[in-house]
């Protein structure tokens, strides 16, 4: 049992031991590459374009709430919770 044990030791050692200067070699060669960087002028088509919204608008908000207040309602009709990737399509009222 004892010697298990001693082998079992040594090849988790080994194995921190590799993880550890992998580790090591690959922020070393992260280190020594070369970053090239090109600057382009944008077109006027993507110039005008507007940009997403990055915030909600008070429509996406009041949508996720009758969402949601329809997923409640429909739990309570029928007693069961909904599961992930079983929501139906929603139709707005």
């Amino acid at each position: 049992m004892r010697r298990v044990h001693t082998l079992l030791k040594r090849a988790v050692a080994t194995g921190a031991l590799l993880a550890a200067a992998y580790a090591v070699a690959s922020v070393s060669s992260a280190q020594d590459a070369t970053v090239s960087t090109t600057t382009t002028t944008p077109t006027t088509s993507t110039a005008d374009a507007k940009a997403p919204p990055t915030t909600a608008t008070p429509r996406m908000i009041a949508d996720a709430v009758a969402r949601a207040k329809a997923r409640h309602d429909k739990f309570l009709a029928t007693g069961t919770p909904e599961e992930f990737g079983s929501e139906e399509p929603y139709t707005p009222k």
